[in-house]
């Protein structure tokens, strides 16, 4: 509970005129023109080529060879995975720019003999921080957080220089103390009830307040909350700004080779069953032969 008792003060229409709307209608301006800004330095990403796609689903399919293989018959299950241990090996999902100098084969992974030492792939080439295209990811972040940092810059200059000082506004709600920092920056009277909002203030509010008219006006999904977009900018943006950050997918087939190696199979079908479904199935098969 405030300690104040409620204080009656009125303020001059003038401020209401060339301090509070002026604030308020910049501060909207400055979320469209975001909005529209974020758009035109928005560039499409590069579409993936057919090899590089294929790096990506040949773990996927490995993932999925591992979570279900136990559907398949120790026969077919061998076969498979023998297959894929030999195309990661050999390189052979690897995108041209990728692949191996020399090709490893192993017909068995439980045979040591076949193994071997060829289990490992050759080191890959670090990739190069400097190339355009790694910089451009970089570049498309730097823009944005400069679109993002500027204007509130500015707009924070442009009131502490004309407006700094100014009670704007009062609020239809008591508060406790623990606001008055927070609502009356820029006024060192200790005396003046929490209610009351400075200039400075006044820009925050507005700054963390305006969402929900910019969705009104532009729709879901706007760019024009700068709160949002400068709270991932630490997190999200990372990725882009740092360059040569690339997957190393000779690593990680390597590691999928040693995940294919250690699962254990377990048919779900019962022996008898199984003799059944190869009965059923030669069955089948001689008929349409015939």
């Amino acid at each position: 509970m405030s300690t104040w008792a409620e204080q009656d003060i009125r303020l001059d229409p003038a401020i209401r005129n060339w301090v509070l709307l002026p604030i308020t209608f910049v501060m909207l301006l400055v979320g469209i023109l975001r909005h529209y800004a974020m758009q035109l330095l928005h560039s499409d990403p590069k579409p993936i080529g057919l090899k590089q796609l294929r790096e990506q689903r040949a773990l996927m399919r490995s993932g999925y060879f591992r979570n279900n293989c136990h559907f398949l018959s120790p026969s077919r299950f061998e076969e498979r995975r023998n297959r894929l241990i030999n195309a990661f090996l050999d390189g052979h999902y690897l995108s041209e720019t990728g692949k191996p100098q020399s090709k490893s084969v192993i017909t068995d992974p439980n045979n040591p003999k076949s193994a071997g030492n060829q289990d490992e792939l050759p080191p890959a080439n670090p990739p190069n921080p400097l190339d355009p295209a790694n910089m451009e990811g970089m570049m498309d972040g730097m823009k944005k957080q400069m679109v993002m940092m500027i204007p509130q810059t500015v707009i924070m200059g442009w009131i502490n220089a004309f407006f700094f000082g100014f009670v704007c506004v009062k609020l239809p709600f008591p508060l406790p103390n623990g606001f008055k920092q927070m609502l009356q920056r820029g006024i060192e009277t200790r005396d003046m009830d929490i209610s009351w909002v400075s200039s400075l203030s006044w820009y925050f509010l507005n700054l963390f307040g305006l969402n929900p008219l910019y969705r009104l006006i532009l729709g879901d999904g706007n760019a024009a909350d700068g709160t949002a977009s400068l709270a991932m900018g630490g997190a999200s943006n990372m990725a882009a700004v740092m360059p040569g950050q690339q997957v190393d997918y000779k690593k990680l087939y390597q590691t999928e080779v040693e995940n294919l190696k250690l699962v254990d199979h377990q048919y779900v079908c019962d022996p008898i069953v199984n003799l059944q479904l190869d009965d059923i199935e030669t069955r089948i098969l001689k008929m349409y032969k015939n």
